[in-house]
């Protein structure tokens, strides 16, 4: 039995949570389950965080508010973020310059992370 369908079972345990609905129940598990795996990390958190509240934002002014962030981590982070859908990278022509902002994927977790 897999991790999910254990979670599940644990979780609608002495319920009368009919059977046919257990299906659906895991797939809902793995979404939640791929959804801890895309924010999990020291970083990604805060860095969503500093976004909800910055809105857009430079490099550095995500850098400013996480002073303890070294820039290698941060481009990691920012780069995997945007790889998961979670930020968005805008790049304008005059000046350029790059901010981040959050996707409409990353907008959706701001009830859970608030």
């Amino acid at each position: 039995m897999n991790c999910a369908l254990l979670l599940t079972l644990a979780f609608y345990k002495g319920s009368n949570f009919p059977k046919r609905n257990l299906k659906m129940a895991t797939l809902d598990l793995h979404t939640i389950q791929h959804t801890l795996h895309c924010i999990s990390g020291k970083w990604r958190i805060p860095i969503l965080i500093a976004l909800f509240h910055l809105d857009k934002a430079r490099y550095s002014s995500i850098q400013q508010y996480l002073p303890k962030i070294g820039s290698k981590m941060l481009t990691s982070e920012l780069k995997m973020l945007e790889q998961l859908n979670l930020i968005e990278r805008i790049i304008t022509e005059t000046p350029v310059t790059i901010e981040y902002q959050l996707s409409t994927k990353g907008q959706s977790l701001r009830p859970v992370l608030e």
